[in-house]
């Protein structure tokens, strides 16, 4: 640490809610499939853009959100995809997206297009 500069104070961080991890994972979901589309892949040929070291059928689970990958899966992933590993983790710079506000039920009723109750 340079002369004369007062140490950085850390931020705690408070875990994450259930909810909060799972929208990640989603948000994960949608950039993995964006960019496979924006290239014109399916998901066999992103496995051999990733020399197999993922099959099909691990590309078929994660897409689907029956599985999380692992770091060394998300990291061969991004190589195939020709991004980022956070960008791809996290989003455009890298940084984690803040999870909106959960809607109330008026809310849900005006995004689907619904009347509210009176």
């Amino acid at each position: 640490m340079p002369p004369g500069r007062p140490p950085k104070e850390r931020q705690p961080r408070m875990p994450l809610t259930p909810e909060e991890v799972a929208w990640h994972h989603r948000q994960f979901i949608r950039r993995l499939v964006a960019r496979r589309q924006e290239l014109g892949l399916n998901r066999s040929e992103l496995a051999e853009r990733t020399d197999h070291q993922i099959k099909r059928q691990t590309l078929d689970a994660i897409e689907s959100g029956e599985v999380e990958p692992r770091l060394s899966t998300m990291r061969a992933l991004a190589r195939a995809l020709e991004m980022d590993p956070a960008e791809l983790a996290f989003g455009r710079g890298g940084a984690p997206e803040e999870m909106p506000e959960p809607m109330d039920d008026e809310a849900h009723d005006r995004a689907d297009g619904l009347e509210p109750n009176p």
